[in-house]
């Protein structure tokens, strides 16, 4: 879920490029714009990196 003050929020999944379970995704939730490549973080720690835009529309802008 993405929020912000004034604006509508958006509630999406992102998925991880590469993962061996896209072809089966059961609700067909997965498009092409949703898959993106995860990095991992040069740490000690295991995490992982993902960059993706999201866009919000302001409160009272028609849905397009």
């Amino acid at each position: 879920m993405v929020t912000a003050d004034g604006f509508r929020r958006v509630i999406t999944h992102v998925f991880v490029a590469g993962d061996e379970y896209l072809a089966s995704d059961a609700v067909f939730g997965v498009k092409q714009s949703l898959i993106i490549p995860f990095e991992r973080v040069d740490s000690a720690d295991e995490m992982w990196r993902a960059d993706f835009d999201f866009v919000l529309c302001a409160t009272g802008e028609a849905k397009g």
